[in-house]
């Protein structure tokens, strides 16, 4: 009897497990049959770099000849997901996301080619920058993100309503006062997927009609649900979010971040998964959430994933065949094709600043402009510094025109910022630096330095950069520098004495493109020294003197302290007039003082890059200041009186002339690791006949390695030359100023 029971309920057991597994075969069936024509809604999880692979399940969900309806992501799936309902395919979309520089975009490392003579002059001088005003609530704005999102989604430049797009979009943020999903369907694409990919604490924060959103993953990593209630009937899920890690495997700060983002998203995703008709989990255990360097392999496992559920897709294609066969593609991405512009605005900026970035970016007064030069106009506007934000829009303006629209931001008007810096020869050095923006007129900076150094100097500049329509900018320059000389004159007098010079400025400036400016003006000059000798041809008594100046700049070198392509050259002449208790003792004509240095840069490979150099000065009178002769020695060197010359100590050698060519071959071996090789020739003396003897030049190099830190270049070299024969092992770190 009892065993009758007992295969009465094995019998009832299979029985409604045959009919469970049958109701969950049948369910996909049952939603394709239910309804007249039913919506299939792609769910795209974040993940980072991982979140590539979502590109590799479109390949797969396409081949099996599904017809996505609707598409709702997160974060880096919000990212795949806008471009995809754009009408991108995902071969397109693979092409866009593989070339993209993700280092740049997440690092906000603004090509320093986009920046204003002003902004490139501080470029690389800095560790530690804030802003008055400004939250620091994220390490970055996001403004490259945007720009390149509003290249990319120039298809869905004028749809607000995104059900109206190729396909039916949404994406997910967090309200960051609430804690509460927030659901994004109409606005402005770009600013929809910047809210979804606010990852806490790298992207600050974003405002998106009226609420405070960071990245959506940290409360729906997996929108199913979210999708369910916008109208999906049949819901595939790809997702590329991480377990939670085990203790063994948090050994960085991002995996920590990325640990802690999860822990409310777990509790989140069985419920999402539910939701789920199709689930797709890609293989991404050996991928992290920040590493692009992979993105082939990461593509791929989404592509894998996919294909083990090749039945299922192919089945869902066939019920829907006929029903659905919505098409959604765009033509292949053009960024240098011409668009024509009836009008360009600029939103966001008062009247005057709107005026000044109209003239500073000539580019501005154009009507035809492709998407490379667009973007190059946004970095600009934030390369001038006076910009926080810069993105665009492209809109119809009716009659087959277009006009486009640069969103932009003021910056906030006071910048407090730090620098450091130690070398052999020239000691620890701390820069302070308060600079203000905007205050007295558009476009106006006035920036203060102090340093503290065995070479102290105080210098305040105002720039009134290009107030008036001809374009001209003046330039109000206070300089006081405290300096001690220790060199060998003329290749034989040992000099050793202390300087104090004041110099008072005053120019006017004409940009000519966006990487050269001219420069002419007028300065007076106080100086005197403390004598420990003194030798023929150096005057040390107290004088002053008027001067007129004129220089010439050109700047195009993509990076200020590792550049991998570009130029930059610079021409000054000073003339020396008006002389007052100047050589007293020893008679003198006005003197002139030329100087001309170079710098390129060529890659040879991705990893190498060849460097040039070569520097000359002149000195036009046999008697002038000692801050005014050439020194030549050390390297990393910013002031206008020192010359670089591997081998040999800082400004160990001084004279009236001087000329020098190098070369340098950089070598990355490693991420923020590089080798370097560098050689050079050149002589110094006080005649110039006697400069450009070969029996007189002299050479020197250097070995060295390099590590990037967050103190900045920290290097370590191993050089000697053949004037005197010393080896020099140096050390330094820190910034450039």
């Amino acid at each position: 009897m009892k065993l009758k029971y007992f295969l009465l309920l094995i019998l009832i057991i299979v029985v409604f497990s045959k009919t469970s597994c049958a109701q969950t075969t049948e369910s996909i069936e049952e939603k394709a049959n239910q309804v007249k024509r039913p919506k299939i809604g792609l769910v795209l999880s974040g993940g980072g770099a991982k979140g590539l692979a979502h590109i590799g399940a479109l390949k797969a969900i396409e081949k099996a000849g599904i017809k996505v309806d609707m598409v709702c992501g997160t974060s880096m799936g919000s990212f795949v997901g806008a471009l995809y309902a754009t009408g991108y395919s995902p071969d397109q979309i693979e092409k866009m996301l593989s070339d993209l520089n993700w280092r740049k975009l997440l690092t906000e490392n603004l090509d320093h080619r986009r920046m204003d003579s002003f902004e490139r002059s501080k470029d690389g001088r800095y560790f530690f920058k804030s802003e008055v005003g400004k939250p620091t609530s994220g390490l970055i704005d996001g403004n490259l993100i945007m720009i390149k999102l509003s290249e990319l989604c120039v298809p869905a430049h004028n749809v607000e309503d995104f059900s109206k797009l190729k396909r039916s979009f949404a994406c997910v943020a967090t309200n960051l006062e609430t804690g509460e999903p927030v659901t994004i369907t109409k606005g402005y694409l770009p600013e929809a997927v910047r809210c979804s990919m606010s990852y806490p604490m790298v992207f600050r924060p974003a405002e998106f009609d009226g609420k405070f959103l960071v990245d959506g993953g940290i409360v729906s990593n997996l929108p199913a649900k979210e999708l369910k209630a916008l109208g999906a009937d049949i819901i595939i899920g790809v997702n590329v979010g991480s377990p939670l890690s085990t203790r063994r495997e948090l050994k960085s700060i991002p995996q920590i971040l990325a640990q802690c983002v999860s822990f409310l998203n777990e509790q989140d995703m069985e419920n999402q998964k539910q939701a789920c008709d199709i689930f797709i989990e890609p293989d991404i255990t050996t991928f992290a959430t920040f590493s692009f360097k992979n993105i082939p392999a990461i593509i791929k496992s989404g592509e894998d994933a996919c294909n083990v559920h090749k039945d299922e897709l192919i089945k869902l294609a066939e019920m829907c065949k006929g029903i659905n066969d919505k098409e959604a593609s765009l033509p292949d991405y053009d960024e240098n094709e011409k668009i024509h512009f009836s009008s360009i605005e600029i939103e966001g900026a008062e009247k005057s600043s709107t005026e000044y970035l109209f003239h500073k970016i000539g580019e501005l007064n154009k009507n035809d402009l492709n998407l490379k030069e667009i973007k190059k106009i946004a970095e600009r506007m934030i390369g001038t510094g006076l910009i926080s934000k810069a993105y665009f829009k492209i809109l119809p303006s009716g009659n087959n025109e277009n006009k486009l629209i640069f969103i932009v931001k003021n910056s906030e008007a006071y910048e407090h910022n730090i620098g450091i810096r130690y070398e052999e020869g020239q000691g620890a050095q701390l820069l302070l630096n308060q600079t203000i923006k905007n205050k007295f007129f558009a476009g106006s900076r006035t920036s203060v330095d102090l340093v503290l150094s065995n070479n102290p100097r105080f210098t305040t500049s105002e720039e009134l950069s290009e107030i008036a329509r001809t374009g001209f900018g003046s330039d109000i320059e206070l300089d006081l520098r405290n300096k001690r000389i220790k060199s060998l004159y003329d290749n034989q007098f040992d000099l050793h004495f202390k300087e104090q010079v004041v110099t008072a400025a005053f120019s006017l400036h004409k940009r000519f493109s966006s990487s050269s400016i001219i420069k002419g003006g007028v300065l007076k000059r106080f100086g005197g020294a403390n004598l420990n000798r003194i030798e023929n041809g150096i005057n040390y008594d107290n004088y002053e003197y008027t001067g007129y100046f004129g220089k010439l700049t050109t700047d195009n070198l993509n990076n200020a302290t590792k550049p991998r392509f570009g130029n930059k050259f610079n021409f000054t002449y000073l003339k020396a007039v008006d002389k007052a208790n100047f050589s007293k003792n020893k008679g003198t004509d006005d003197f002139s003082r030329y100087t001309a240095d170079y710098k390129g840069y060529l890659p040879l490979s991705d990893k190498t890059t060849l460097g040039v150099m070569a520097s000359w000065g002149k000195l036009s009178s046999d008697v002038v200041p000692g801050n005014e002769l050439f020194y030549l020695g050390g390297k990393n060197i910013y002031d206008d009186s020192s010359t670089p010359f591997y081998g040999l100590s800082y400004q160990e050698l001084c004279g009236h002339n001087v000329i020098t060519t190098g070369i340098e071959i950089r070598r990355e071996v490693a991420k923020n690791m590089n080798l370097f090789l560098r050689a050079n020739r050149g002589n110094i003396t006080n005649d110039e006949h006697d400069l450009f003897d070969n029996d007189m030049q002299f050479y020197g190099g250097e070995a060295a390695y390099s590590l990037k830190s967050k103190l900045g270049m920290i290097e370590l070299s191993y050089g000697t030359n053949d004037f005197n024969h010393d080896k020099l092992a140096l050390i330094s770190f820190g910034n450039s100023f």
